[in-house]
């Protein structure tokens, strides 16, 4: 019976050595698990944050694009504002000229 007991506390003593071998790896497992949480936490900020400025920037852009477009749209209208212009210039200098000669 001595023997058997010596065994059983062998056994006892290694099953207790066991288990707290299990319980140090469960509590660093859990350790990494939160780290992990955080991280995933973090990155799904940092995520939020890069899709908050990126449409920012996308806004910016397409506001820039269209008073582009109504800066480019106003210069050719001042273009043909300006042939006109000269047109009608060319037409005065040659009315001008007529009227000179006609009085000279």
């Amino acid at each position: 019976l001595i023997k058997e007991y010596e065994q059983l506390s062998e056994k006892l003593s290694q099953m207790e050595t066991k288990c707290d071998e299990y319980a140090k790896s469960v509590t660093q497992s859990q350790s990494e698990i939160s780290e992990l949480k955080s991280q995933l936490k973090t990155l799904g900020e940092s995520e939020a944050d890069f899709k908050s400025g990126y449409n920012e920037i996308r806004e910016k852009y397409e506001s820039l694009s269209k008073e582009y477009a109504e800066v480019k749209n106003d210069v050719g209208e001042k273009e043909d504002q300006l042939e006109e212009f000269r047109e009608m210039n060319a037409k005065l200098v040659e009315k001008i000229e007529q009227i000179s000669q006609q009085l000279e």
